[in-house]
């Protein structure tokens, strides 16, 4: 059983520890420094929307710019570092959460529909026989979900399509934030991310997941249990194919 909710309340609460120590550090740096200028809380704050005008001109450009570095916690230019390796930080953790509950959405997929398994899969008898049929579903079904976890961006996408799940969303974009995630780790721990990459990402890792088990409940309700609230709204939405 998948629970959109409880994913969601995931990705809510790293995205919440995170911006908890930021404010927690801007508390400590404000306090040694009291003229340091706290940061805009909300888009509103650093955006009045009923002062726009109904273009987007260059100046909404720049107010929304500042507002999205500004998700990177404001932070003054001797602590640029610490504020660096937070969203660095963040950014890997939630595409680990993201990843881990792509596995779980194609892992339910196969239990719901082993049929969907690769038919060139040759079993042994003896095996068969020692394990019997639903471990044997089992271990296939895992074996297909860690090859899969290994292909790359694309691949994933059409191989959720042939499961019935297409993607809402870009590939490119999935592989913005998951080559990132890995160039931090593996090329460039002092990768230089920006505002819109945290933001981007948050958006993402919680988007493509609930567009995902959205369209699971279509085809098996009892597998992936929505809130009602949620599911009522992206059908009458038309958000899901």
């Amino acid at each position: 059983m998948i629970r959109l909710e409880d994913y969601l309340r995931r990705i809510d609460s790293i995205q919440a520890q995170y911006d908890y120590a930021r404010e927690a550090i801007m508390g400590f740096i404000a306090s040694k420094n009291p003229s340091q200028a706290p940061k805009p809380k909300t888009l509103e704050e650093a955006i009045p929307f009923s002062s726009l005008a109904d273009d987007i001109d260059d100046e909404f450009i720049q107010r929304m710019n500042k507002y999205v570095e500004s998700l990177k916690g404001g932070f003054p230019d001797d602590k640029k570092d610490l504020e660096n390796r937070l969203v660095q930080n963040e950014i890997i953790l939630l595409v680990a959460v993201f990843e881990d509950q792509m596995k779980s959405i194609h892992r339910e997929m196969l239990r719901q529909n082993p049929k969907l398994l690769s038919p060139d899969r040759d079993i042994k008898l003896g095996r068969l026989a020692e394990v019997g049929e639903t471990a044997i579903i089992e271990e296939e079904i895992e074996r297909a979900v860690n090859s899969l976890d290994r292909q790359n961006v694309a691949d994933k996408a059409k191989a959720f399509e042939k499961l019935g799940l297409k993607w809402n969303t870009k590939v490119e974009d999935i592989e913005r934030i998951s080559g990132l995630r890995n160039e931090i780790l593996h090329q460039d721990t002092n990768k230089e991310v920006t505002g819109w990459d945290l933001s981007h990402t948050r958006t993402l890792v919680a988007s493509l997941p609930a567009y995902l088990c959205l369209k699971g409940n279509r085809l098996y309700p009892d597998a992936f249990e929505i809130m009602i609230e949620m599911l009522d709204f992206m059908q009458r939405s038309q958000e899901i194919e």
